[in-house]
């Protein structure tokens, strides 16, 4: 039966009907945090949120994020190479990164996508026949 008594593990959610839980997953290998360098995600430009590794080697941030196209900015320091992140959505899937890197990615009912680039190449469609090589 429910109770009126706060739980000593709070459930995690979002409040908004349109958003997901997502994790970000903080890593510095040397152990010291990420010594003031943090991460900055934006949709359509706009800063919708930030963070970074205080101390030690590993942390969580849970995030909540609507459907969309997103990206993700990290790191600027002369300790880039000691700063990791991996990005988790509800169903598993992953995708991980190290600072000094902007990425975009796509976010829909809970999971986590590559997206499309901003300017797509246009490739020409192969011959039925062989051609040259030059």
């Amino acid at each position: 039966a429910p109770t009126y008594a706060p739980s000593s593990m709070p459930t995690l959610g979002c409040t908004a009907d349109d958003e997901y839980l997502y994790k970000l997953v903080l890593q510095d290998s040397a152990g010291d945090g990420w010594g003031g360098v943090g991460y900055n995600i934006t949709t359509g430009g706009a800063l919708r949120l930030s963070g970074t590794l205080n101390g030690g080697s590993r942390a969580v941030d849970q995030l909540c994020l609507e459907d969309g196209q997103h990206e993700i900015q990290v790191g600027g320091s002369a300790s880039d190479g000691e700063i990791s992140w991996t990005f988790l959505d509800t169903h598993g899937d992953s995708f991980s990164g190290a600072a000094g890197v902007t990425d975009v990615f796509h976010t829909a009912q809970g999971e986590v996508y590559g997206a499309p680039s901003a300017a797509p190449t246009v490739s020409a469609y192969p011959t039925p026949t062989p051609t040259e090589v030059p």
